[in-house]
């Protein structure tokens, strides 16, 4: 039986902790160009502070698949930003063209989007909320399959371990910032009607979330019940479109 679920927990941590180092690639970009639900309305034209030569190839490559998405009617502003989680990253901030092709106020720009671009060509979406980070890319990548566990050590398999779970491989995707455990079945994931196992599951969830660092992750069991947790560190953007 194939079953999935995905699951929310807000958990807010002060660092990041990784599976691994991210090798140094870009990723495909999923970004809408849709208008945010507030814009900020500037009267100074936005100037780039940072010529794009500062960017490392990968990072170049990704602002160039970014910029696609705001071809017409919009300019954006590069600069350096400083973030101790990603270093060596930029900033850059999307507002509006104002002209007599695109209409408005030649002395206002308002803006559309905040994104970052870091050393390893990933793109965050900065929320204007809550300034959180939504990771953007799909699962249309080779997975980094680690099947091989004896030498693997971290965290997360001490927790699974605890749970009574046996991890038999190891998915990394998205420039392997994305973990999926596979697992042999045990009925902490299999039986979905008992409530004592429900409440351990939760458990298992956010104990495995900690121990991740707040980034999200999907659990597998071998029957193909599925888990895909969201922590509050990011969210992964069009969750079903991983490859099998």
């Amino acid at each position: 039986m194939h079953s999935k679920r995905v699951i929310t927990i807000a958990i807010g941590l002060s660092s990041a902790l990784l599976l691994t180092a991210l090798p140094s690639m870009s990723l495909a970009i999923n970004t809408t160009g849709k208008a945010d639900s507030s814009k900020t309305a500037i009267t100074t034209k936005p100037v780039q502070t940072n010529s794009v030569a500062s960017m490392n190839q990968v990072q170049q490559r990704s602002l160039g698949l970014l910029m696609q998405n705001y071809q017409h009617c919009f300019v954006a502003r590069l600069e350096n930003h400083a973030n101790p989680s990603l270093p060596k990253t930029f900033a850059v901030t999307i507002y509006e063209k104002h002209n007599t092709q695109c209409g408005g106020d030649p002395d206002t720009f308002h803006r559309r989007a905040s994104y970052l671009i870091d050393r390893y060509g990933r793109v965050f979406k900065q929320s204007d909320i809550d300034n959180t980070l939504d990771l953007q890319f799909q699962f249309n990548g080779t997975p980094t399959v680690i099947s091989n566990l004896a030498q693997f050590q971290h965290p997360t398999k001490l927790i699974l371990e605890k749970f009574g779970l046996k991890l038999y491989k190891l998915e990394k995707r998205a420039a392997d910032t994305f973990v999926i455990f596979n697992v042999l079945d045990a009925p902490i994931l299999t039986n979905e009607h008992n409530s004592k196992i429900a409440n351990s599951r939760q458990q298992l969830f956010e104990q495995l979330l900690i121990a991740n660092g707040g980034w999200d992750f999907m659990l597998r069991s071998e029957g193909r019940h599925e888990y895909y947790v969201e922590g509050s560190r990011r969210k992964i953007i069009d969750a079903s479109s991983y490859q099998k």
